[in-house]
């Protein structure tokens, strides 16, 4: 019994569905990248499926879509990889560790195996321009700052204890030496007027007079003995 021979398959049929057959369209194709970006490629040459829909790009559309996302995406080349890692740490594996990356990541950047995600090639040329944003994450200063403003954020609440600590004795103070005052006002006062009945002293009559009613004058009955009238 001789094998059964498949025979091809048309060229235009559907590799999806295998029934549909493929219809040459122009149309707006996107690329969905990483990070949530998307790139749109205008009036790009399609084949699409009249039954299930299902696309393909022929090969010079697959270089514009390739063209189109580089262009997108701004991906660095080989050589300026390379010199930012001899600047910053000439030691692929520790460069990698110290950006929290895989050990042989940035090597498959620089070798084309691996494409950089566009937010890391933004911080890849932050890091080309000031060397010191790659010590910092290195040494994970972070950490230090996080220690830094937890200390900051504690001193506050110590330094209100103590002002409210401070104005509360300054207002005890206050208060006693106003007692104080008041007390040695009273005293003044008592010994004045002691001094004043138990002493002679000149007033005139007019100064005597305790009030007038009419032709009528009533003098205090304290100064009849205690006071001579001038």
């Amino acid at each position: 019994m001789n094998p059964e021979i498949s025979q091809p398959a048309p060229a235009d049929l559907c590799a999806q569905c295998h029934e549909g057959t493929y219809q040459s369209i122009t149309k707006d194709y996107t690329v969905e990248l990483r990070d949530g970006d998307q790139c749109t490629i205008a009036n790009l040459a399609q084949r699409k499926c009249n039954q299930c829909g299902h696309v393909v790009l022929p090969w010079p559309s697959v270089q514009r879509v390739d063209r189109a996302v580089a262009d997108h995406t701004e991906p660095l080349t080989a050589e300026f990889l390379k010199q930012t890692r001899e600047r910053l740490q000439p030691n692929m594996t520790l460069l990698a560790e110290s950006l929290g990356l895989g050990s042989k990541t940035w090597m498959r950047w620089e070798k084309g195996e691996q494409n950089i995600s566009r937010s890391m090639g933004y911080f890849v040329r932050a890091m080309a321009q000031f060397p010191e944003v790659y010590e910092w994450v290195a040494d994970r200063a972070w950490r230090y700052d996080n220690k830094a403003q937890q200390a900051t954020t504690q001193r506050p609440s110590i330094t209100i204890d103590e002002i409210l600590m401070k104005v509360l004795s300054d207002t005890r103070a206050v208060k006693s030496r106003k007692a104080a005052e008041l007390k040695e006002n009273v005293i003044i006062g008592k010994r004045s007027l002691d001094e004043m009945y138990s002493k002679n002293i000149t007033i005139s009559k007019k100064d005597r007079v305790y009030y007038r009613r009419g032709d009528i004058q009533y003098v205090d009955p304290r100064f009849a003995e205690s006071m001579e009238v001038a």
